[in-house]
């Protein structure tokens, strides 16, 4: 068996990337970075045929592999695939999104000293919480206080902001907040992200809200009804993890 890895550009793996993310099933939180070129691209060859891809970030994380994929057929050969680009790249890390099966299977198997980078939350419940004195409106020039394309105006002072990325991994959206830290403890961040999930909802806004990401504490996604993205029962683990290959 012959293995051979190969720089590529976006136009060589645009159906296997389909195919990877119609597997997925999910929000990929790194789906942009391919065609940002924030990475580069690897076609996979097995005894002269294309049988996978991957991309390692070029920039911020450099070195570090953020996307592998096999075609079905090729499957079985995905550990020593993986470890033929592993050496082929000269990577030295390893990020998998826990929801996924094979980057977190790959990363059992070709790393140590995982750490937990993020969390991720999914929207599991509609809640109804209240914000007594607060309302949610546009952000408006001249407002101080936490940025973000909606705020909370509590009787003129801006407790809270938040917004939709929807640029990431489309139709998701991803829900981002920040509560004024004089102002948090009080529900304000749990209550912006509740509403922004409607905003998600809309019909005139065809997004699907998938993670949320808070500077605030873990609580309050949770008491908005999200919960934290559990990997498939292989290890114990959470969230989007970084990790150092032995």
């Amino acid at each position: 068996m012959k293995i051979r890895v190969h720089p590529a550009d976006l136009s060589d793996i645009t159906s296997m990337q389909n195919e990877y993310r119609s597997e997925a099933n999910c929000q990929i939180v790194t789906d942009s970075i391919l065609w940002r070129e924030l990475a580069d691209l690897f076609l996979i060859f097995l005894d002269g045929e294309v049988s996978g891809y991957s991309g390692a970030w070029n920039k911020h994380f450099v070195g570090r592999v953020m996307e592998f994929f096999t075609t079905p057929e090729a499957r079985r050969h995905a550990q020593p695939m993986f470890r033929e680009l592993l050496g082929a790249i000269e990577a030295t890390h390893v990020e998998a999104q826990t929801n996924m099966h094979q980057m977190l299977t790959m990363l059992f198997d070709f790393t140590k000293d995982i750490i937990e980078e993020k969390i991720l939350f999914q929207d599991s419940a509609t809640t109804d919480l209240i914000c007594p004195g607060g309302k949610l409106r546009p952000v408006e020039p001249g407002d101080r206080g936490p940025k973000g394309e909606w705020v909370i105006d509590l009787n003129g002072e801006i407790v809270a902001a938040g917004e939709i990325l929807d640029h990431y991994n489309p139709p998701y959206g991803v829900i981002y907040m920040e509560v004024a830290e004089p102002a948090r403890g009080k529900g304000y961040g749990a209550f912006i992200v509740q509403k922004l999930k409607r905003i998600c909802r809309k019909p005139e806004r065809p997004l699907q809200q998938g993670v949320t990401r808070t500077t605030s504490p873990l609580e309050n996604p949770r008491k908005s009804g999200n919960d934290p993205l559990r990997p498939p029962p292989i290890r114990q683990g959470e969230g989007f993890t970084l990790e150092v290959m032995r």
